[in-house]
């Protein structure tokens, strides 16, 4: 039996971060973004916005939040604000992950280090939890985190990847304003819409699918390849970030009810042991997992085929490399490894249990490496 669930009330458009006042009411809220929306002045706007009802600004969240630095920001937030009625999110996806992360720890404030104990030890939620409720600003057009109930949080002693989740971090709502994408750097522009692709394609070849993930996965397929080359060539165009930024939040809604799969997994020692930008990680595989899959489930492949406007598994396969050659990824993904050989050292950890085993197609540790691999030469050979 099929089943389709999103709790998140969206709003979508040029200017909708400027209506955000009516979605805070009168509760005070803390607003945790990153030191790059502070130059911006999108701070600055959003504090415009909300007129008055911030309690506290929390604008020091880095990329790829930790177990201590989420812990770090839920400190410093109880310290100043200890009534936190509202947590509002400006920023890309490291940020609305870790707001995740902080209200997971307002909703256990009784424990000290409950995210550490939680995310390293299987400490479980309170009974009875009172998370206080996110709203979630994306600035970047790609990771699906605002309507999405977990987060992406890393481990740098263990060098492991974790997800905090919980039905209470379902953000309450999402603004998405395509306004605040115009000025995404290159590189970010190019990862990120990646990400989306992936989550896409992901929510296509798992097991959780379902007719309404496949409409929502089929639709950002079919627009993110010419979207993200119309937007690295005119990085101005207001009309093409937008098309871009409904991709990325179909692509997450459809990811919502099916979580991620195996390219997924593979990604993750790419980006803790390499420090590879997680949306080049979990797309570099895409087309040989599209490849892998036409043999297993040809159905399913020629599902994303039809997406990407191609007739077939191998012309897909074709399209998303040639995809990745117009965005540059081959340097993007030197950068950090530098030959197919380096990628040995990560082979014993390309499996990632909750997420590997979400493909429809078996895959274990060596049939992995061996996707990773062909897939390394043919971006970067």
């Amino acid at each position: 039996m099929a089943a389709f669930y999103n709790p998140v009330r969206i709003r979508f458009g040029a200017g909708a971060l400027d209506g955000i006042g009516e979605l805070v009411g009168t509760r005070r809220c803390i607003v945790l973004t990153s030191e790059g929306m502070q130059r911006r002045g999108d701070l600055d706007r959003l504090i415009r916005a909300i007129d008055g009802r911030v309690a506290a600004t929390y604008p020091s969240v880095t990329p790829n939040p930790t177990v201590e630095s989420a812990t770090n920001a839920f400190d410093t937030i109880r310290e100043s604000q200890p009534e936190t009625g509202l947590i509002v999110a400006l920023g890309g996806g490291s940020v609305i992950d870790t707001a995740k992360a902080v209200a997971a720890q307002c909703a256990n404030a009784g424990e000290a280090n409950w995210l550490s104990a939680h995310l390293r030890d299987g400490a479980p939620f309170a009974q009875e939890v009172a998370a206080p409720p996110i709203l979630a600003i994306p600035t970047t057009a790609g990771t699906g985190s605002e309507v999405t109930m977990w987060g992406t949080i890393w481990d740098e002693a263990n060098g492991r990847k974790y997800s905090v989740a919980h039905p209470s971090l379902y953000p309450e709502h999402a603004v998405l304003d395509p306004q605040l994408t115009l000025s995404v750097p290159r590189a970010t522009t190019v990862a990120t819409a990646l990400d989306a692709l992936s989550h896409a394609m992901e929510a296509i070849w798992n097991r959780a699918a379902n007719p309404v993930s496949d409409a929502l996965a089929v639709r950002a397929i079919g627009l993110i390849p010419a979207a993200l080359v119309r937007a690295l060539d005119n990085p101005d165009n207001l009309a093409v970030r937008e098309r871009l930024l409904s991709a990325a939040l179909v692509a997450g809604l459809a990811m919502s009810n099916t979580r991620t799969a195996l390219a997924h997994s593979i990604s993750y020692p790419m980006t803790s042991r390499f420090g590879v930008p997680h949306g080049i990680a979990c797309s570099l595989t895409l087309p040989e997992i599209l490849r892998a899959l036409a043999e297993t489930h040809p159905d399913r492949a020629a599902l994303i085929a039809g997406a990407l406007g191609v007739a077939s598994a191998t012309q897909g396969v074709d399209a998303l490399y040639q995809l990745f050659r117009d965005v540059g990824m081959a340097a993007i993904l030197t950068a950090h490894v530098s030959s197919s050989t380096a990628l040995e050292a990560i082979e014993g950890e390309l499996i990632t249990p909750g997420r590997a085993d979400n493909s429809l197609f078996p895959a274990n540790g060596p049939a992995a490496a061996r996707l990773l691999r062909t897939a390394y030469e043919r971006v970067c050979g």
